[in-house]
């Protein structure tokens, strides 16, 4: 399997990433050290015994508890955004990938959409030489034995 960090251009760019992603999981982690036993006492639901934070007046009672909720979601969108980000570039460095290996002019631009298109019709390509080639071999073959044993 390629990893992401394989079709990076920019070493730096990666560890900025990585740098970021790490300051927002320790500043989430700052904030779940401080609040990390609020379902102990929070209020709990008769039917299933678990803590109650479905109804709008207990997210409230629980946002303006902790403080942070706003924060927390804040670092959570960032690290959403981080991880679509880094998933972004590995899907284009897989396109990237593809259109490299495809038997066309390097200064051609290429949509998505073509390379994938392109990229079939190359391996059904490939797959029809294939069978051609191994049928020739066949045909060799029994002719070698023919005349070896003639």
């Amino acid at each position: 399997m390629v990893k992401t960090d394989d079709y990076m251009d920019n070493g730096l760019t990666t560890q900025t990433q990585k740098f970021e992603e790490h300051m927002l999981n320790e500043e989430i982690r700052k904030n779940e050290d401080v609040h990390n036993h609020d379902w102990l006492t929070s209020p709990r639901s008769k039917s299933t015994g678990l803590p109650e934070y479905e109804s709008d007046e207990n997210q409230q009672k629980m946002a303006s508890h902790d403080g942070g909720s706003h924060d927390d979601r804040r670092i959570r969108r960032q690290i959403a955004n981080c991880n679509e980000r880094r998933r972004m570039q590995s899907i284009n460095a897989g396109f990237q990938s593809l259109r490299q290996l495809l038997p066309c002019k390097d200064g051609d631009k290429m949509s998505k959409a073509s390379i994938l298109a392109a990229t079939a019709d190359f391996i059904q390509n490939l797959l029809l030489e294939r069978d051609k080639l191994l049928e020739e071999n066949a045909e060799s073959a029994a002719k070698r034995r023919k005349m070896n044993f003639g």
